[in-house]
């Protein structure tokens, strides 16, 4: 409740999936509060796999499936595109998450950034959801909240223990690959320098606790 006791806002989680880019779903994702999952197929992608088409069912409220009618260059992208624009007019304070590897839309994205867009591209589920986890807070009401101080970097220690209490809590939304478990790390540590991720992972398979 809010000074005024009433409740906070809560703002929507809009994730738009590359999936002629990224092919599967952590279950995380479909655990997200304020969910609004929006799936991109192909003009040719007319089969989904029966494990995401349950993952699907299971928010389907908070679920749409927008498959392309023509073939082109880029053409998925440009749809994608669309959609945050007019989602993003229509939700100012909502967030933007486009799940793919393609860095065609890093350019696009900075536009967003710079016109207040609150948007960012991940190249996995994972790694979005653990980017997610800590960051679900209200819209601030009332009086404006001074800006909380910067969060000291951990050390490669602590990194490796809060990253090992993250995968023992999340067994279904682990990373399967090295590469993304090093994003995962950097999320987890608040965007921390790639070798310091590597560095806390690297610590955790040392002492064989991943693998």
């Amino acid at each position: 409740m809010d000074g005024n006791g009433e409740a906070p806002q809560v703002r929507m989680n809009h994730v738009f999936v590359d999936f002629e880019n990224v092919h599967e779903l952590c279950d995380g994702v479909m655990e997200l509060r304020a969910l609004d999952l929006v799936v991109f197929l192909g003009l040719k992608q007319d089969k989904l796999p029966v494990a995401l088409v349950k993952q699907l069912l299971s928010r389907s409220a908070s679920v749409r499936i927008v498959q392309l009618t023509e073939t082109g260059k880029n053409a998925l992208d440009f749809v994608l595109a669309y959609e945050i624009g007019r989602s993003s007019a229509l939700d100012p304070k909502g967030y933007f998450n486009i799940i793919a590897k393609d860095k065609g839309y890093d350019p696009m994205i900075k536009h967003l950034q710079q016109h207040g867009v609150k948007v960012r591209r991940f190249d996995d589920s994972a790694t979005l959801v653990a980017a997610l986890q800590p960051k679900q807070e209200p819209v601030p009401t009332g009086a404006a909240v001074a800006a909380a101080a910067p969060v000291a970097p951990a050390t490669d220690s602590a990194l490796a223990d809060k990253l090992l209490a993250n995968l023992t809590a999340n067994p279904k939304s682990r990373p399967r690959k090295y590469k993304s478990l090093v994003k995962h790390t950097q999320a987890l540590g608040g965007n921390v320098e790639e070798k310091s991720a590597m560095d806390a992972t690297d610590r955790l398979k040392k002492q064989g606790k991943v693998k």
